[in-house]
């Protein structure tokens, strides 16, 4: 048995290949995709080990152990030098199901690397849930310079309310907040210069032992992969 953290990958073709690559030394490794000869080449050259069934994925999704790298994944086309996504059928990197299985809030999350550059930029899609509860995020900060762009939605931000079309620009290192989700939820688009900083630095507590694992996890995605 191992102590590695578990972590499914569906999807192991001309982009899933490289990203999976970058996890098989440091997570135990769960391998899936449409093509069986496809994950026995990765399992065999890389490591990892295959998905016995659709079901294995299926419970790690569904909050009973591990995180799933990519769902649905055969939906992201790269084509003539763009991929196309949505918030309504795109894929998510976490889908919440995890975090309701668990009792809380289930917000959609989606990252996106851009460039080569191993600390370069990165784009956040985030769903936010209704907020029913009256939940607020503490007062906090990001070691990089961020951009919130609202799509739908309310979200509170200190004593001020922003919504659709509304952009915010938060510098590194200040903190802002509390935030707080309206009732009818939110799509938002956040951007930072910098994906080391991508993780909140509570004004009370400090970084999270969740925050910290997000930020190695990014970074060793953001690495090359091994020629």
């Amino acid at each position: 048995m191992t102590n590695k953290p578990t972590v499914g990958f569906i999807g192991v073709g001309k982009m899933g290949w490289p990203m999976a690559s970058r996890l098989a030394a440091d997570y135990d490794l769960i391998v899936s995709d449409a093509s069986d000869e496809r994950v026995a080449e990765f399992v065999r050259d890389l490591g990892g080990r295959p998905a016995s069934d659709g079901a294995t994925l299926a419970r790690m999704q569904d909050g009973q152990g591990g995180m799933v790298m990519a769902k649905n994944l055969q939906n992201v086309k790269y084509q003539h030098g763009h991929i196309d996504w949505s918030f309504d059928s795109g894929v998510w990197f976490d889908d919440g199901s995890k975090a309701a299985a668990a009792g809380q809030r289930a917000l959609k999350t989606a990252m996106w690397f851009l460039g080569d550059d191993e600390d370069g930029p990165m784009v956040v899609c985030i769903d936010l849930p209704p907020n029913t509860t009256g939940h607020v995020t503490p007062a906090h900060s990001h070691a990089s310079d961020q951009v919130r762009i609202i799509i739908t939605g309310t979200f509170k931000i200190g004593n001020d309310w922003y919504g659709p079309g509304d952009i915010r620009f938060q510098e590194a290192g200040k903190i802002y907040g509390p935030e707080m989700t309206g009732p009818e939820g939110s799509r938002q688009i956040l951007i930072f210069n910098k994906r080391s900083g991508v993780a909140a630095d509570d004004r009370r507590t400090g970084r999270s032992a969740a925050a910290e694992a997000m930020v190695k996890f990014i970074a060793e995605m953001s690495k090359p992969a091994a020629a």
